[in-house]
C-alpha cells in the first residue's frame, strides 16, 4: 500500500510539473508519418529516445515530461502480457516485440534501455523528477523483475554497470555506466520500494542480489 501511494504521488508531481505538456499511453505511440517504414521496437525506441531528450531540457517541466513518457511505457509493457483488447495503442506494438522470435530478448532490451535513462535521471535537481524516476524505476521493474532486480543490485553495491542498450534506430549498444554517490543513494530507495512491491515474490530473485 505505501508503495503504490508513493507512486501515485510521485506520478501527481510530475504531471502537475508538466502542467499543459499533457502525456498518454496514446500520445508516446502515437505513429508519425514514417512509421509505416519502421518495425515496431523501432517506434518505441523512437518514443524512448524523445523522453531521454526532454530529460536533457533545462526546463524542469520539459524533464517531468520526459519521465511521465518513461512511465507509460514502462506501464503499457507491463500490462500487455494480460491485454487482450485490439487497440491502437503502445500495448500492441509491446504485444508484437513480446512474442518476436517465441522469446523476451527484446522486451529484455527495452526495459534496460528505460532503466539507464531513468538511473541517470536520478542526478536530477529537481525533486519532482527524481522521485518520478525512482517510482518509474519500480514500474520497470514489472516488466523484467529478474534482469531489473539485478540491474539496481549492481547500482547500489558496485556504482557501475555494462549493459546493452536499444539506441539509434533500435541498435543493441553495450555501454558501461557509472553512478554517483547520490544516484546510488536515491538507487537504494528505488530498490526498497521494489522489494516491497514485490513482496513474498522478492524470494525468486533474492540470489540475484547476494
Amino acid at each position: 500500500m505505501i508503495t503504490e501511494l508513493a507512486e501515485m504521488s510521485s506520478h501527481a508531481m510530475a504531471l502537475i510539473a508538466t502542467r499543459n505538456e499533457v502525456v498518454t499511453e496514446d500520445s508516446v505511440s502515437k505513429p508519425r508519418a514514417t512509421a509505416g517504414e519502421k518495425s515496431d521496437l523501432e517506434l518505441i525506441v523512437d518514443h524512448i529516445a524523445e523522453a531521454e531528450r526532454d530529460l536533457e531540457s533545462n526546463q524542469p517541466p520539459i524533464r517531468a515530461r520526459g519521465v511521465v513518457t518513461l512511465r507509460h511505457i514502462a506501464r503499457s509493457l507491463a500490462d500487455s502480457g494480460a491485454s487482450h483488447v485490439p487497440k491502437k495503442s503502445l500495448v500492441i506494438e509491446v504485444d508484437s516485440v513480446r512474442t518476436s522470435d517465441g522469446s523476451n530478448e527484446q522486451l529484455v532490451l527495452l526495459a534496460r534501455s528505460l532503466a539507464r535513462i531513468c538511473l541517470n535521471a536520478l542526478a536530477d535537481s529537481e525533486s519532482y523528477v527524481y522521485l518520478a524516476s525512482i517510482h518509474t524505476l519500480v514500474a520497470i521493474s514489472d516488466v523484467c523483475p529478474s534482469e531489473i532486480i539485478t540491474l539496481m543490485g549492481l547500482v547500489v553495491s558496485k556504482g557501475s554497470i555494462n549493459i546493452t542498450v536499444l539506441m539509434n534506430g533500435a541498435k543493441e549498444t553495450p555501454l558501461e555506466i557509472s553512478f554517483a554517490q547520490e544516484q546510488r543513494i536515491k538507487a537504494v530507495e528505488a530498490l526498497i520500494f521494489i522489494i516491497r512491491r514485490r513482496g513474498d515474490g522478492i524470494f525468486l530473485n533474492g540470489p540475484s542480489l547476494l
